[in-house]
């Protein structure tokens, strides 16, 4: 389906298939983008040049390879650019993290609880080196495969495997202290 709506984008120009395009990847890719950009009108903005880009380049498109890993490389570079730019750094908004279940049916006390340690598996994983942090989003959070997260970090897939595993090591170290208690 990809490879046809790039077909249709590139040769025929069709502003249908680009619409379903842009609606397919605009969700992950704003999530994406707020991994380096905590402003979402920013990172709307940096999405909407990516795929301008993309509509502009006409023939060109056609020799992207995997047009998906291309788009997350492509907000990827922009946000670090921006960054560059200004030289700002952003950081995760913890209380934007929706909770995995309806706390509708739980107590007070018990989301409390459940708020506090969300809290804390945030914070271990703020605290893994930047890149293992972005490996862990793409993987676990987008459900990316290890060879497209190597190619949109321009790593090997061993060492996109190494940092899932210092990620999950981490975060099971905090499952076992909960579990403990």
């Amino acid at each position: 389906m990809i490879d046809q709506l790039k077909y249709d984008i590139a040769i025929n120009r069709s502003e249908k298939a680009f619409r379903t395009l842009f609606m397919k990847f605009h969700g992950s890719l704003l999530r994406f983008c707020s991994i380096y950009i905590n402003d979402k009108s920013l990172s709307e903005e940096i999405i909407s040049d990516v795929m301008l880009n993309l509509w502009l380049k006409n023939e060109q498109l056609m020799e992207v390879i995997d047009l998906k890993v291309y788009l997350f490389k492509s907000v990827k570079n922009r946000a670090l650019n921006y960054l560059t730019k200004v030289r700002k750094y952003t950081h995760w908004d913890i209380d934007n993290i929706p909770i995995s279940h309806n706390v509708d049916n739980y107590s007070p006390e018990f989301i409390s609880i459940e708020k506090e340690f969300h809290k804390k598996i945030i914070s271990h994983i703020e605290s893994l080196p930047p890149q293992c942090q972005l490996v862990f989003k793409l993987i676990r959070e987008y459900g990316l495969p290890y060879k497209q997260v190597a190619d949109i970090l321009g790593l090997s897939e061993k060492t996109v495997d190494r940092h899932l595993q210092i990620a999950m090591q981490k975060l099971s170290e905090v499952l076992k202290n909960k579990i403990q208690k």
